[in-house]
């Protein structure tokens, strides 16, 4: 296996585990909705929104490792 290889499945492998992550605490936000812990509901969401933001760097580290991909 090719080391863009071993990188492209590491930072693939990467997003998923933020965008679970993500899910999660918005779950977590859900159900803190639902027991009325509002405080808890704002980390919550912040949570996720750090995942998303964490998960949408490593795409684009993706989206390189794939550019010279496509273009050759």
């Amino acid at each position: 296996m090719s080391t863009a290889q071993t990188a492209l499945d590491k930072y693939l492998a990467e997003v998923e585990r933020d965008t679970t992550n993500a899910e999660q605490c918005r779950a977590m936000a859900a159900s803190s909705r639902r027991n009325g812990k509002l405080k808890d509901v704002t980390a919550h969401e912040q949570a996720a929104k750090a995942w998303d933001r964490h998960a949408a760097k490593h795409l684009a580290i993706v989206a390189d490792l794939l550019r010279p991909e496509a273009e050759a």
